[in-house]
């Protein structure tokens, strides 16, 4: 009797822990440091933010940062998980940038589907810190250096 106890005790912490597990990612902690912040823009590489009124993303990085970002959307295509149509991944520390399999190409607030037709990018220099663009959420915590750009 005291095995199948124990066995019932074990597999009850099991299944408290998935699902402590499940509900903590369908829920993320609203509130998060601003020092993991910037190190989610940093691992990111870019910054990204969207437009409402004008309908545009803009991703912010240096020219190495941002050419993450076609591996980060390769990655996503090359991931047989996101075969079917609703997959979804979100970057950023946010989670606000959100690439989606879908039948429909489109970019909105919600993410992007396919077409990039309405991505701006903003190319900065080696070395550009994107979490110093973060203006809204860390204010004043970081400073931001504009850097020169040069007319071809």
């Amino acid at each position: 009797m005291l095995p199948f106890t124990l066995a019932a005790l074990i597999f009850a912490g099991a299944v408290l822990l998935y699902r402590r597990q499940k509900q903590s990612e369908e829920h993320p902690p609203e509130q998060i440091s601003d020092d993991r912040i910037k190190q989610g823009w940093r691992e990111l590489g870019f910054f990204c933010e969207l437009d409402e009124q004008k309908r545009v993303w803009t991703l912010t990085g240096s020219r190495r940062g941002l050419l993450y970002f076609p591996d980060l959307l390769l990655g996503f295509v090359n991931d047989p998980q996101n075969a079917t149509d609703g997959s979804r991944k979100h970057y950023g520390p946010y989670g606000s940038l959100e690439v989606v399999t879908w039948s429909n190409a489109g970019l909105d607030g919600h993410g992007i589907r396919g077409s990039l037709a309405s991505l701006l990018l903003d190319v900065r220099a080696d070395g550009f810190d994107p979490a110093s663009t973060d203006r809204e959420h860390l204010g004043a915590a970081t400073a931001r250096k504009d850097v020169p750009r040069r007319n071809p």
